[in-house]
């Protein structure tokens, strides 16, 4: 029961509400800034606050680290991916002149610079801690793990899930979305660090957005 109303609320609190942003209000705006509303700092220590203190003995053994060169290998591989999928995706989009729903801004005084610097690894670990363990190993465990379709369905629901709060990006966007997620699911599994991920998706992130700010 603890499972299923821990599990309730993670959909409340983070799945639900960007889905509907996306799909029920969209947003107008074709430009927006780079800056981080208050409402993600406090998912972070929400989601911070479930990785340190929910006691489910299966997660607490997920992510028990692997030797320490094997994180920073595994990292350095899956960081070397994600950008390789990157650049094939943003490639394919100027090929084809296929561009983004939205353009994000660049943070234009220092207070949004700081929003934006502390803003992204906290984002970043809400959405690691939630999409890359939390979720696949909750659904694995209520659904069961006997069946292959049954453990099939729980990576594939959280990558779709993570790949939909992508869609104001268009269509490679949410393309680039399922091929990082799948590169970061494989990284967790391999490293047994959640924080390896969030140092890779964070890093990501931070050159992604500087390479934009940059080429436009």
């Amino acid at each position: 029961m603890k499972k299923i109303i821990v599990f309730a609320l993670v959909l409340a609190v983070f799945i639900i509400p960007p889905l509907q942003t996306q799909f029920f209000s969209p947003p107008k705006i074709a430009e927006i800034q780079a800056v981080y509303p208050f409402p993600v700092f406090l998912l972070a220590v929400f989601a911070f606050s479930l990785y340190r203190f929910y006691s489910l003995k299966e997660l607490q053994e997920k992510i028990k680290r692997a030797p320490i060169v094997f994180c920073i290998s595994f990292s350095t591989i899956c960081f070397g991916t994600l950008c390789l999928f990157s650049a094939a995706f943003e490639f394919l989009s100027f090929f084809l002149k296929i561009e983004s729903n939205q353009k994000i801004l660049p943070p234009q005084n220092a207070i949004q610079w700081i929003n934006f610097a502390v803003g992204t690894p906290c984002a970043a670990f809400s959405e690691e801690f939630v999409y890359r363990l939390f979720l696949p190993e909750q659904i694995s465990q209520i659904i069961g793990r006997k069946k292959k379709i049954f453990r099939i369905l729980a990576e594939v629901v959280p990558l779709a899930l993570f790949s939909a709060g992508h869609f104001y990006l268009g269509f490679f966007g949410v393309a680039n979305a399922v091929a990082g997620g799948i590169a970061l699911r494989l990284c967790i599994i391999k490293s047994r660090s959640l924080f390896s991920n969030v140092v890779v998706h964070a890093l990501y992130n931070f050159c992604s957005f500087a390479l934009l700010w940059i080429l436009n």
